[in-house]
């Protein structure tokens, strides 16, 4: 966690530096424009100097200025104009950016320099622990989501993978997708597979069947859009889809009723394979594998719900 740390906080310092730099206020315009200024006003005596002693028409004046001070004028206009938006942007961009912002880059760039895959052998890999508190007091509480913390010494207490399960030399199950530099629970409750359920309720826009309408929960503590769904704990894989259904979903409407309108005997149920998802709570012990469920129903009764 030390090595960890400072190679952070090593890596945040360099990165702050160059914010900073990208901070300086940029020159204003009128700077840009003086050396073209100077470069005008000697062209424009030069030229009148021309005018005076007769070695220049009028029609030739015209020309001569136009050639000679406008792209002049313009480069140093567009270059102070440039100059000032990134100026701009850099400021508001640095302010709304907080510490941990940095950190994130830092850790971004460890992120690209460990190796994801286990069969990649690194040496410098040495990620925190971390199990939150909301599992350890689930734990006291006796709750059966929450393992105790030394449950993966005991294979029988791991839920069936999709992946065959692979282990470190503390014994410790090894995320099947790789490195995720966290090890230890995190905001999951159990060692090895976490099993979820997704109920996925759509009908046809038409009977083109070209195009699906489908049932989405717009999640609390995000703000991002999703299947209804929960954690499965060896419950039967219908009925959880359901229940997790009317409570996401559809609490408006009594569970009997969500009962009937998904109701098993419609035939136009589909319990899908059971697949290994990437979500922002994985560790390199604990992950989640959910089975979607489907369920199809007619425009009519999508409009109930």
């Amino acid at each position: 966690k030390l090595r960890r740390s400072r190679w952070l906080k090593a890596k945040g310092s360099s990165l702050r530096q160059k914010q900073e730099a990208r901070n300086k206020p940029a020159p204003s315009i009128a700077l840009f424009c003086l050396p073209s200024m100077c470069s005008f006003l000697l062209s424009a005596l030069y030229i009148l100097y021309l005018f005076a002693t007769s070695q220049l028409s009028p029609s030739l004046l015209e020309i001569e200025v136009r050639s000679a001070v406008a792209p002049l004028m313009l480069g140093a206009f567009f270059r102070g104009l440039v100059q000032r938006i990134k100026s701009l942007h850099s400021r508001r961009s640095l302010s709304s950016r907080s510490n941990k912002t940095v950190i994130a880059a830092a850790t971004a760039i460890e992120d690209t320099l460990i190796p994801r895959s286990w069969d990649q052998k690194c040496s410098e890999y040495n990620a925190p622990y971390e199990t939150n508190k909301v599992v350890l007091q689930a734990r006291i509480k006796g709750l059966p989501w929450a393992q105790a913390g030394d449950d993966y010494n005991e294979k029988s207490k791991l839920f069936k993978s999709v992946d065959p399960y692979r282990f470190d030399k503390n014994g410790y199950p090894l995320n099947p997708s790789g490195r995720t530099h966290r090890r230890g629970r995190g905001m999951l409750g159990r060692w090895g597979v976490n099993a979820a359920i997704d109920a996925v309720a759509g009908s046809w826009e038409s009977s083109e069947k070209n195009m699906v309408n489908t049932v989405l929960v717009k999640r609390g503590d995000n703000g991002a859009w999703g299947v209804p769904g929960g954690m499965l704990e060896g419950e039967d894989v219908y009925k959880i889809a359901v229940r997790e259904f009317q409570e996401e979903a559809a609490s408006a409407q009594s569970l009997e009723s969500i009962k009937s309108l998904l109701s098993a005997e419609r035939g136009t149920i589909i319990i899908m394979k059971t697949v290994h998802v990437n979500d922002h709570r994985e560790t390199d012990n604990s992950w989640i594998e959910t089975t979607p469920v489907g369920f199809l129903l007619s425009n009519k009764e999508m409009k109930k719900l």
